[in-house]
């Protein structure tokens, strides 16, 4: 997302709404309030719940790969090792699942 995070943020709200058994509706709710609000615990939740409805949604499992990297205010990644490597391995997962589409 880039942009007006908390616009997309609203449209995400109103997708979600509209059609809640969407999980792609929820992943990009998930992107919207990491975007706008670096929502660490609400994106995830999302993303867990989407995740749910489609085990396979590349974006979802990007995005959770990427939420487990936490960084400091350089952006070095200081996730401990064992995020990393879960992450690494949400990484490959959701590469699969893209190239399967």
């Amino acid at each position: 997302l880039t942009g007006d995070a908390s616009g997309a943020l609203r449209d995400a709200n109103a997708a979600a709404r509209l059609d809640p058994g969407s999980a792609l509706a929820l992943a990009l709710r998930a992107e919207a309030r990491w975007a706008a609000h670096e929502d660490r615990v609400g994106a995830r939740s999302d993303l867990e719940e989407a995740l749910k409805l489609d085990p396979a949604l590349a974006r979802g499992l990007a995005l959770r790969a990427d939420l487990r990297l936490e960084r400091d205010a350089s952006g070095e990644v200081v996730a401990p090792s064992g995020e990393q490597e879960l992450a690494a391995r949400e990484a490959e997962e959701a590469l699969r699942a893209a190239s399967s589409c």
